[in-house]
C-alpha cells in the first residue's frame, strides 16, 4: 500500500542548485521610477544599466560588472500594492447602552472607502466602498439559585457565586469591490483592466549616449547595390564622428503629440553622427565616395542577451540630411569582431604589468597615446575649415611615408608607416559647439566617465574577439521603397522625425552562421552616400511584445508557421494613423499633470492560407479570478490602417481564456465573432453567466458550444474555471480567402477589461450561551454562522462557503464530592462541537455556484445544520442499485459504485464532528497516613477519549479515534546531611571549611511514568476504498537524582519510546524493556 511505502520510508533527497542571471522579479505593480539599483554602492542608470517592467516587477541587469562572482547587486523599490491609493476614508460610530452591571445593548456602523491614484486599476488592485452594521449585546445575571441547586447535592457546600451569561450578535456588510467606474466606455458599475495594452509593448534600450558607442571594427562584406551576395571587403573609411549636442531636441520636436510642462523634461538627449564620405582614411582621392564606409558599435551584457530572444523589431526614431540618393544605413547585431584596427592584435592602451597579460584596468602615466598607440599629431582632412574645403590629399601633397609625421596605423608592426596603411585619427578635444574630435581615444584621460585607458576589448574578457556570426539590417535613407516599409511613424512630422520599425526576422543578410541566442554586440553604420551626412538618433531600441505569437507546425512538412504576429500602435508615435476607441483617452498623471500615451494591441496578419488562424498568447505569472465580475469586455478595430481590406476577406477575432491553449494543461473559455471595418460593431461583450451556465449544460451532457442571436459563438474547451486564469489568447481566423502578408490587414484591440462587479450582501451572526455552577460546573453553548459573502469592512471578497459552528462545552469538578480534608482533584470535562460549510462554486476556484445546480432546501444551512450536526449516517455509502435493489459493482474496482444522484449536492459539503471528554486525578493536600502518603499523594493520572469525523469535497469520510492514558508516580525525599569531614579541621587552610561541608546520603527524588497513546484511524476518498490504520505509542521512564554536596549534584533518567506497537502487544503496557516489534 502507498500508505505503508510512505510510513516506512524514512529517506529524503535533498538538492541545491544556483546559476547566474540577468532577470531579478520583483513584486507586480512597482510604482513607477521608485526603484534604486546599486550594484557595489555605485547606483545604476536606468535604461543604461538595467531595465525595468514595472506591471510584472521584472528588472534585466545590462550593466556586465553585475555577473562577476562577488558583485554585490541591491535593489530598493515600492510596490503599487501598498502605495498606489491615493487616499483612505474610515468613518464608524457606535451606539451603547448600559442596562446594568456587564449588561449592554449596542450597535456599530462602519463606512470604508479607497481613492486610487491610478485611474486604470489592474484586477486584484480595485479600490473598495464598504459599508458594515452590527448590533450586540450582553446579558449577565448572578441566580443564586443555582448555588443552592449546588449545595443540594451530596457533600458539597459552597458559597460561590453562579453566573448566567448570554451574549448575541449580528452584522451584515454592504460590499462594493469595485467604486471605480468609466460611463465613456461603458462601465458604469465598477471596471478592472486584465490588460490596458499600454505595457504590451516591451523594449530593450540601446543608449544613445555618445560614451556607450566605440570606433566601429570593419564591417565584412560591404554590399553592393540590392543583391546581398555582392559586396567587397575594401577598408575605405570616410570621416566620421558623433556626440550629443549639448542643447538637447525639444521632445515636442520628436513627438508632437507627448505634453509637456514645467514638472517633467522638455527635451531629450539625441545621439548624432556626422559622417563625410568624401574624405577617407588613406587621403587618396581615386577612392568614390560611394565606397567608403564608417561606423560605430557596443557590446551588448548577458542582459541584453535574454531580451533579445523575445524581440520582434528594432525601432529608430531617426532624422537625417544629406547622404545623396544612394546613402544606406546598416545596422549589425550578433556576434561582432572587437579588431577595429584591422591587425589581428588586441591594441589598447593598458600596458601588461608585467610584460604579457592584462594591465591594471587605470589609466596610468604615459599610456594616453590611443588605440594605435603612436603620439603624434592627426593628419588633416581638408586644406581649409568648413566642409565643403577640398580634401587634404597624401599624393597631391608629397606626403613622405617615411617621416612619420602624423598617425598611423602600423599595421605590420614594423614602426615604419607605408602607403597602404591608413592614417589614424584618434587625437582627443573638445569645446562646447564643437565636436569633431571628441571621440578621441589619444589625450582624452580628462573626457567624462573617468580615467580608464582605451581598448578594442569592449567586453572585458581581456582578449581579442573576432568572431564574425551576425544578422544585417539595412534602410536606404533615400529610397521610397524602404520608407513605404520601414516607416512606421513620424510621416507628418514637420521637422523630419521618422520612427523606422525593422521586423527582427527580416534581416537583410546573414553573415556566416549567426544565432538569435548569440547577440553580443550591435555595430550601426553608414555606407553608399556621395554627400555629407548628418543622422541624429533620439530612440533605438530592441523591440517585443509581452503578447507572444503561437507558432503552428505544418503537419506534412514539419515547419513552424506563424500567422500572427504583435505589435503595437499609439498617440505618440502614430498620430496620424491612431485614432482610440471611443471614450478611451491616455490618462492624466496627477503628479506630473501629463497625459501618458494612448496604446492598442496590433495583431499583423502575415501570410494566412484559408481555414487557418494564429494568436497572440499571454502567459500570467499568478492566476487571476473572474468570477465576481459579470461581464468581459474589449474594443476591437477591423482592419487597422487599411480597414477598407476586410471588404474582400472574411475572417473571425476570437478571445480565449483560461488555464492553457495546449498541452497537458488545455482548457479555455473562447468567444469569437466576425469582423467590420473599424472600431463600430466589433467590441466584444461577454457575459460571464452565460458562460458558466453553457459549462453546465454541457456538464449534463449538452453542447460544449452556443450560438448567440446576433451570432457570435461562446465555446468551451477541456475544464476552464474562471476562478484561476492563467493564460489568454487573442487570434484571428480566416474562413474566407487566403489572406496575404502584402494586403495589410491588421486588426487592432484595446482595453481588455472586466466590468459590473457583484455587490452582494453578507450576513454574519453568534451567540453563546454559558452556564456557572459556583466552583463545581461550568458549561457554555456557542453558536456561529456566517454567510459566503460576509467580509470585514476592509476586506474585498468574503471566503468561498458559508459556515456554521457549534461548540458545547463543560466541566464538572468531582472531587467537590468528596471530604475536602482529602484534597482530591477529579475535574472531568468535555466537548462536542459540529461545523458545516457549504461552498460557493462547485469546485475549488470553480465557477459554476451551487445554488445554479441544487434546489434552495438543500443548500439552506440553517435547515442542512440539525440534520448534519450529530448524524453519523452522513458519512454512510450511499451505493447504486440495479432493478433488483443490488448494488452495481464497478468493473474496474471490484467494489459497489456510489451514486451521484443519491448523494447530490451534499458531497460538496464539508463536516467536521468532534466528541471528547478527559478525567485527571492527583492530590493537592498530604494525607497523615503514612502508607496513603507514599502512595497515592504521589500519584497522578489522567484519561482521555477523542473521535473526530470529517467529510469533504474529496472524501466521503475521515475518521479518528484517539485515547490516551497517563500514570506518574514522583517521590521526593527530604535531605539528610551529616559532617564526614570533622576530622580534618586541623588541617591547614582548608581544613576549616572542608570540616563545615555536609554531605547528604540520600536521593532527592525518585519519579516513574508510563504513558500510552491509541489511535484509530480510516478513511476513504470518494469513488474509492476505505484506508484503515491503527497506532499504538508508549513512553515509559524512570527518573531520580542525588546532591551529596551543595555544589554538587548528579540526574539520572532512562526514556524507553515505542511506536507502531501491534494492536495484541498489550504486555507492552506492563513489560518495562523494549520488544522486537518496536522502535525506539
Amino acid at each position: 500500500e502507498t500508505r505503508n511505502v510512505i510510513i516506512q520510508s524514512n529517506f529524503a533527497l535533498e538538492a541545491s542548485y544556483s546559476k547566474t542571471s540577468a532577470q531579478v522579479f520583483l513584486e507586480f505593480n512597482v510604482l513607477e521610477g521608485s526603484e534604486e539599483v546599486f550594484l557595489n554602492g555605485r547606483q545604476l542608470k536606468k535604461d543604461v544599466d538595467y531595465i525595468i517592467d514595472y506591471l510584472s516587477g521584472q528588472v534585466t541587469i545590462l550593466n556586465q560588472e553585475a555577473f562577476a562572482p562577488n558583485a554585490n547587486l541591491e535593489i530598493n523599490y515600492e510596490s503599487g500594492a501598498v502605495f498606489q491609493l491615493d487616499k483612505r476614508t474610515m468613518l464608524g460610530f457606535r451606539v451603547e447602552y448600559a442596562l446594568w452591571e456587564d449588561s449592554f445593548i449596542g450597535g456599530t456602523f462602519l463606512y470604508f472607502n479607497e481613492k486610487p491614484l491610478d485611474k486604470r486599476v489592474k484586477v486584484g488592485s480595485e479600490p473598495l466602498r464598504n459599508t458594515i452594521w452590527d448590533m450586540n449585546a450582553r446579558l449577565r445575571f448572578r441566580p443564586y439559585f443555582m448555588t443552592r441547586m449546588v449545595n443540594a447535592l451530596p457533600l458539597i457546600d459552597t458559597d460561590e457565586p453562579s453566573e448566567l451569561t448570554f451574549e448575541g450578535e449580528v452584522a451584515q456588510v454592504f460590499p462594493n469591490p469595485n467604486s471605480l467606474n468609466n460611463d465613456a466606455t461603458g462601465d458604469p458599475e465598477g471596471v478592472a483592466y486584465i490588460d490596458d495594452f499600454e505595457a504590451a509593448r516591451r523594449s530593450v534600450p540601446l543608449s544613445v549616449m555618445r560614451r556607450s558607442w566605440y570606433p566601429a571594427s570593419h564591417p565584412l562584406r560591404i554590399p553592393e547595390g540590392n543583391n546581398p551576395d555582392l559586396y567587397n571587403e575594401d577598408d575605405w573609411r570616410g570621416r566620421i564622428f558623433w556626440y550629443n549636442p549639448y542643447q538637447q531636441v525639444p521632445i515636442k520636436e520628436i513627438w508632437p503629440n507627448r505634453e509637456v510642462n514645467s514638472k517633467v523634461a522638455n527635451s531629450v538627449h539625441v545621439l548624432t553622427l556626422e559622417y563625410d564620405p568624401r574624405v577617407n582614411n588613406f587621403r587618396r582621392g581615386d577612392i568614390l565616395p560611394e565606397k567608403t564606409w564608417n561606423g560605430v558599435m557596443r557590446h551588448l551584457s548577458a542582459g541584453f542577451s535574454s531580451q533579445i530572444q523575445t524581440t520582434k523589431f528594432i525601432e529608430i526614431w531617426m532624422k537625417w540630411t544629406g547622404g545623396g540618393p544612394d546613402a544606406t544605413f546598416y545596422l549589425d547585431m550578433g556576434q561582432i569582431s572587437e579588431d577595429v584596427i584591422p591587425n589581428g592584435k588586441l591594441n589598447t592602451e593598458d600596458k601588461p604589468l608585467f610584460g604579457t597579460g592584462p594591465g591594471n584596468g587605470v589609466l596610468d602615466e604615459g599610456e594616453d597615446l590611443g588605440l594605435d598607440g603612436i603620439a603624434k599629431p592627426d593628419p588633416p582632412w581638408r586644406k581649409g575649415a568648413g566642409r565643403t574645403a577640398e580634401p587634404w590629399l597624401a599624393d597631391e601633397e608629397g606626403y613622405d611615408y617615411a617621416s612619420k609625421q602624423y598617425d598611423w596605423w602600423d599595421l605590420n608592426g614594423d614602426g615604419e608607416q607605408e602607403p597602404d596603411e591608413p592614417f589614424s585619427t584618434d587625437n582627443y578635444s573638445y569645446e562646447r559647439g564643437s565636436y569633431e574630435k571628441v571621440n578621441g581615444s589619444e589625450g582624452n584621460a580628462n573626457d567624462e566617465g573617468g580615467r580608464f585607458p582605451d581598448t578594442e576589448d569592449l567586453n572585458g574578457d581581456n582578449s581579442l574577439n573576432t568572431s564574425n556570426n551576425f544578422f544585417r539590417y539595412r534602410f536606404r535613407l533615400a529610397s521610397p521603397e524602404d520608407s513605404i516599409k520601414y516607416i512606421r511613424g513620424g510621416q507628418d512630422n514637420p521637422s523630419g522625425w521618422r520612427l523606422i520599425r525593422i521586423p527582427i526576422e527580416e534581416p537583410f543578410q546573414s553573415v556566416n552562421k549567426p544565432e538569435i541566442t548569440q547577440v553580443e554586440a550591435v555595430r550601426l553604420w553608414f555606407t553608399g552616400a556621395d554627400a555629407y551626412t548628418v543622422a541624429q538618433i533620439a530612440q533605438l531600441e530592441l523591440v517585443g511584445n509581452e503578447w507572444v505569437e503561437d507558432p503552428i507546425i505544418d503537419p506534412v512538412s514539419g515547419d513552424t508557421l506563424i500567422y500572427v504576429t504583435a505589435a503595437t500602435i499609439n498617440t505618440f508615435d502614430n498620430p496620424e494613423d491612431y485614432d482610440p476607441p471611443p471614450g478611451v483617452a491616455g490618462e492624466v498623471d496627477p503628479i506630473t499633470d501629463i497625459r501618458s500615451k494612448e496604446q492598442s494591441l496590433v495583431l499583423e496578419l502575415l501570410d494566412m492560407p484559408r481555414a487557418t488562424e494564429g494568436q497572440l498568447i499571454k502567459s500570467l505569472r499568478r492566476g487571476q479570478d473572474l468570477r465576481e465580475y459579470r461581464r468581459l469586455k474589449m474594443f476591437v478595430h477591423g482592419g487597422g490602417r487599411n480597414p477598407q481590406a476586410l471588404a474582400d476577406h472574411d475572417i473571425e477575432m476570437f478571445l480565449r481564456f483560461g488555464s492553457g491553449m495546449s498541452g497537458a494543461n488545455i482548457g479555455y473559455y473562447e468567444y469569437s465573432q466576425r469582423l467590420s471595418p473599424g472600431w463600430g460593431g466589433n467590441e466584444i461583450d461577454i457575459d460571464l453567466d452565460q458562460l458558466t451556465a453553457l459549462k453546465q449544460r454541457m456538464r449534463s451532457g449538452g453542447e460544449s458550444f452556443q450560438v448567440l442571436p446576433d451570432g457570435d459563438v461562446m465555446k468551451i474547451v477541456g475544464n476552464p474555471t474562471l476562478g484561476n486564469v492563467t493564460t489568454y489568447a487573442i487570434g484571428i481566423r480566416n474562413v474566407g480567402r487566403d489572406i496575404r502578408k502584402d494586403d495589410g490587414i491588421e486588426v487592432w484591440v484595446d482595453e481588455l477589461r472586466l466590468s459590473g462587479i457583484r455587490k452582494e450582501p453578507g450576513l454574519a451572526m453568534r451567540s453563546s450561551l454559558s452556564a456557572k455552577f459556583a466552583d463545581f460546573m461550568d458549561m457554555r453553548l456557542d453558536l456561529s454562522q456566517s454567510d459566503a459573502e460576509f467580509h470585514s469592512v476592509d476586506r474585498r471578497y468574503g471566503s468561498t462557503e458559508s459556515k456554521i459552528d457549534a461548540t458545547l462545552n463543560g466541566k464538572i469538578s468531582l472531587g467537590k464530592m468528596f471530604n475536602p480534608q482529602w484534597g482530591i482533584n477529579l475535574p472531568l470535562s468535555g466537548n462536542v462541537k459540529s461545523t458545516l460549510k457549504i461552498p460557493k462554486y462547485t469546485e475549488n476556484n470553480g465557477d459554476v455556484r451551487t445554488s445554479a445546480v441544487a434546489d434552495p432546501d438543500r443548500i439552506n444551512i440553517w435547515k442542512r445544520f440539525p440534520e448534519m450536526a450529530f448524524e453519523k449516517s452522513v458519512y454512510r455509502d450511499r451505493y447504486l442499485a440495479d432493478e433488483n435493489g443490488n448494488p452495481v459493482i464497478d468493473s474496474l474496482t471490484g467494489r459497489p459504485r456510489q451514486d451521484p444522484e443519491a448523494w447530490g449536492v451534499d458531497s460538496l459539503f464539508s463536516t467536521t464532528q468532534t466528541f471528547s471528554w478527559r478525567i485527571n486525578f492527583s492530590k493537592k493536600k498530604t494525607s497523615p497516613n503514612w502508607l496513603v502518603k507514599y502512595t497515592l499523594d504521589k500519584l497522578s493520572a489522567n484519561f482521555d477519549h477523542a473521535e473526530n469525523f470529517n467529510s469533504s469535497i474529496n472524501y466521503q469520510y475521515q475518521k479518528r479515534i484517539t485515547q490516551g492514558a497517563k500514570l506518574s508516580y514522583s517521590l521526593p525525599f527530604e535531605q539528610s546531611e551529616i559532617r564526614i569531614y570533622r576530622w580534618a579541621e586541623k588541617v591547614p587552610l582548608v581544613g576549616t571549611k572542608l570540616a563545615g561541608s555536609l554531605f547528604n546520603y540520600k536521593p532527592t527524588r525518585l519519579a516513574f511514568n508510563i504513558e500510552g497513546t491509541e489511535t484509530r484511524r480510516s478513511e476513504k476518498a470518494r469513488n474509492s476504498f476505505e484506508r484503515p490504520s491503527y497506532e499504538l505509542g508508549l513512553t515509559r521512564s524512570v527518573a531520580t537524582g542525588f546532591r551529596p554536596f551543595q555544589h554538587l549534584s548528579f540526574d539520572y533518567s532512562y526514556n524507553i519510546q515505542s511506536q507502531h506497537v501491534r494492536e495484541d502487544s498489550t504486555r507492552q503496557l506492563i513489560l518495562f524493556n523494549d520488544q522486537p516489534e518496536t522502535e525506539k
